[in-house]
């Protein structure tokens, strides 16, 4: 499965993907194949996550930063422009 996904539409994926596990168990022989790959997983969404946070905090950062730029007009006089401070949605 590719692309980006509603935090909503996967919390339903995992209570699908749960019931499916308990409907229909994995023969012992799998498990430690199909363990290997939910690591794998948590760590990437584990690794999704912080990226996330980087780049929101990186936001916050520039946003403060650009709060107080001195930006020159057309014509070369200094004006100063505050920009205001967003609410950064949810991704």
């Amino acid at each position: 499965m590719a692309g980006h996904v509603r935090p909503d539409d996967a919390a339903q994926m995992l209570d699908r993907f749960e019931a499916a596990i308990v409907e229909n168990p994995p023969l012992p022989s799998e498990r430690k194949r199909i363990a290997a790959e939910l690591n794998r997983i948590i760590g990437l969404s584990g690794a999704a996550r912080d990226g996330v946070a980087s780049a929101r905090e990186q936001l916050r950062e520039l946003m403060r930063l650009a709060r107080g730029l001195d930006i020159y007009d057309r014509d070369g006089a200094r004006t100063q422009r505050n920009t205001p401070g967003t609410v950064i949605g949810r991704f």
